[in-house]
């Protein structure tokens, strides 16, 4: 019996790495506009936030604190939500917007507002979606008030799907 749960222990490790490997490769977004860079900056103070390169595809377990939930945005009007990280609640902070209209584009910006720091726009594509990853410069646990928005140039019916998850 030992044996058998020293084989199965061994085999989720194996498995459990594996997964971990496959989701760490990390790619340059071009479609990022504004001050968004993936390369270190020089006016990075100590305490602010930074914006991390993400996976294509992002797990989600249940130990995340959920901070916007599977929210549906339909109309005109601007999506706008502001909240509150807590250190003790995780490293990273994920914030994921899905564009689901047929033929026009939205624009998802990021920001921390309590510091001042301005991620910048990312435009998604008709029927797209992004993900973009924070964590702290310092390594310690996500903090601060930050604020999503999403909106359009051009005044169109935006359909959305929007998640936030602290980890």
């Amino acid at each position: 019996m030992k044996m058998k749960v020293a084989i199965f222990a061994l085999v989720l490790s194996l498995l459990i790495g594996s997964v971990v490997m496959a989701n760490s490769s990390a790619v340059n977004d071009p479609s990022v506009e504004g001050p968004l860079k993936f390369e270190p900056s020089t006016d990075i103070k100590p305490g602010d936030s930074i914006e991390v390169p993400s996976s294509s595809d992002p797990e989600i377990t249940p130990f995340n604190v959920t901070l916007i939930d599977n929210v549906k945005h339909s109309g005109k009007t601007a999506y706008e939500k502001t909240f509150e990280l807590s250190p003790g609640n995780g490293k990273e902070l994920n914030i994921y917007v899905k564009n689901n209209h047929s033929s026009k584009k939205v624009k998802f910006k990021v920001e921390r507002t309590d510091n001042g720091q301005d991620f910048g726009y990312v435009t998604i594509e008709p029927g797209g979606s992004k993900t973009r990853n924070f964590t702290m410069d310092s390594g310690k646990g996500m903090s601060g008030k930050w604020k999503v928005y999403v909106t359009s140039d051009d005044g169109h019916v935006m359909d959305l799907l929007i998640n936030a998850r602290q980890f």
